[in-house]
């Protein structure tokens, strides 16, 4: 894919700006998130594992309460949410310490993430989006010119220059596209999760929006989403850590995805809230506890504010988390539950069939009922 290439950025200060903006989007992405989950009880390795969409979701409903207020810009925004994380850190500081002075040491699923091997991951996986993205950029401040990417160029710039940071009352920078290609603003709704965040990370230094689109880019494929991919590829394989380790081959190895999206298309919108479904799936399949036969509330309710960080990003991803877990639920979690209230061989089956039918016709009804909203005909395809 042909991008534009922007001289003056191609130098040493350039890329040091590029590598100062990566920073700050990893701690815009993670920081706000992570402190939620460490207040919601999970331990700090899992907390960074599914930090990025509960992220996503507190800094976006963040901006539509700031703007519905009258606080309307990044820079209010940036204050609200580094107010939080600080709340939230403190707030999970004294109810760990308020336990451990009580002795009293909630009881919870076993844990299989591993530091080293969620190292190992992460650092496998930003080493290849290094080589794959950022070497072959013309330089950290080029982009790609073709009408959906000078869209949410314009979206970026104009938030880089005060404009509204609510997902329902957004604005385009004027010049850079025509109304024509403008997104919908006003009171309509547009999921935008990667504008906001990228944002977020960047308006400090401003950098420009070319610039503050790659550094998301190389964040959101090779930080946020090997660390989804560590925490689920853990969970779901516990002691059996040689298969978690081929994570850093797995996350990067796709043809489809993360790659096609980035080298071919451009949807950069879709790739973002694309990297953060391993975080939902982690947090979801995470929740439940299937040796005590129970679900931790605090666990599927973080899932449920994550899955809603993967709307504000790009709707698309909430159908595919939907596709990615139904066989766990029809598979595991229907089995498990009709396990527990039925004693009989012939009405086991029974009910599992009947269970699993009704699963799926509420899953197609529900997706169809989405799908053709008028709401959301101008966002999902």
């Amino acid at each position: 894919m042909h991008r534009a290439r922007a001289v003056e950025s191609n130098t040493v200060i350039g890329w040091l700006t590029y590598a100062f903006a990566c920073g700050i989007d990893v701690l815009a992405c993670l920081l706000p998130g992570f402190a939620f989950l460490l207040l919601l009880g999970l331990k700090p390795i899992s907390a960074f594992s599914g930090a990025a969409p509960v992220s996503v979701a507190i800094v976006c409903a963040m901006g539509v309460l700031l703007h519905a207020l009258g606080f309307v810009g990044v820079i209010w925004l940036s204050i609200a949410v580094t107010l939080f994380s600080i709340a939230m850190l403190a707030l999970a500081a004294f109810a760990r310490l308020r336990k451990t002075k009580k002795g009293d040491h909630e009881r919870q699923k076993p844990d299989h993430i591993v530091p080293r091997d969620t190292f190992i991951i992460l650092v496998g996986c930003m080493i290849a989006m290094a080589i794959l993205f950022v070497y072959n950029l013309d330089g950290p401040s080029s982009y790609i010119q073709f009408a959906d990417n000078m869209t949410h160029l314009s979206m970026i710039q104009a938030m880089l220059a005060g404009g509204s940071t609510s997902t329902i009352a957004l604005s385009n920078y004027e010049g850079v596209v025509s109304s024509a290609q403008a997104a919908y603003t006003g009171s309509s709704y547009y999921p935008a999760g990667f504008h906001i965040m990228a944002t977020l990370g960047t308006w400090l230094i401003q950098p420009g929006a070319p610039l503050a689109e790659n550094a998301m880019i190389y964040v959101a494929s090779g930080i946020l989403y090997p660390l989804g991919v560590a925490g689920l590829l853990q969970e779901l394989f516990g002691e059996n850590r040689r298969a978690a380790r081929l994570g850093a081959v797995v996350a990067c190895a796709g043809v489809a995805f993360p790659l096609r999206l980035i080298t071919v298309h451009g949807p950069f919108p879709q790739l973002f809230a694309y990297t953060l479904i391993p975080s939902i799936i982690f947090l979801f399949i995470r929740s439940f506890d299937f040796d005590r036969s129970c679900i931790n509330l605090r666990c599927f309710s973080a899932a449920l504010i994550a899955l809603a960080g993967a709307v504000f990003s790009h709707p698309n991803s909430a159908f595919t988390f939907a596709l990615f877990i139904s066989p766990f639920i029809m598979l595991r979690v229907i089995p498990e539950l009709v396990k527990s209230r039925t004693a009989a061989d012939k009405s086991f089956i029974a009910s599992i069939v009947i269970g699993e039918l009704i699963f799926a016709a509420l899953f197609i009804i529900v997706w169809a009922f989405f799908l053709n909203a008028s709401f959301m005909q101008s966002i999902v395809g």
